[in-house]
């Protein structure tokens, strides 16, 4: 007897699932970490999020090929899927910028987890590119109801970190 699986669940998958990496899209990430935070600020409970953006993306798309960019997008879920913890939730939120929801978890940790990353990347760098050096910009935010009292502005001061990081490796 072959299982099927239900129509609403083939959806479902569909409409909050990354088609590339397989990792939970921009939608299913915002309405997790609204979920999160609000049953956290039931509790007054602080956790971290972690922003991620590629550093020149499109010269590898440009330079490589879409399907070596394709390549890299998949590598880098693998290896920020390889340092979380369980129970933390990943996500690509679409190009080349992921998230990362880190319950119970300091900015201290989610620093950690930045250089496990690193490490992780340049062992892998030879399954990517031996061209294109892989690097990335992040933030890290870490949620508390004094300072976040939206979403909104939780990942607002996520891409402010991750873009003045980008920025400051630009100028020098």
């Amino acid at each position: 007897v072959e299982m099927v699986e239900p129509d609403h669940v083939i959806v479902d998958h569909l409409a909050f699932s990354d088609a590339l990496t397989g990792l939970p899209n921009r939608t299913r990430f915002f309405d997790l970490l609204a979920r999160h935070a609000a049953s956290r600020r039931e509790r007054n409970g602080a956790f971290a999020v972690l922003m991620v953006d590629l550093d020149r993306f499109k010269q590898v798309n440009d330079t490589l090929g879409h399907a070596a960019g394709d390549l890299l997008l998949r590598k880098v879920a693998d290896r920020l899927g390889s340092v979380v913890r369980e129970g933390d939730l990943i996500a690509r939120l679409g190009g080349d910028e992921f998230a990362a929801l880190l319950p119970n978890t300091s900015k201290f940790r989610a620093e950690n987890l930045i250089l496990l990353l690193q490490q992780s990347l340049r062992t892998h760098q030879r399954e990517v590119s031996q061209d294109y050096e892989i690097n990335f910009s992040y933030g890290i935010v870490e949620f508390n109801n004094e300072r976040h009292p939206t979403i909104d502005m939780l990942l607002a001061g996520g891409d402010a970190l991750m873009y003045e990081l980008k920025r400051s490796k630009v100028a020098n």
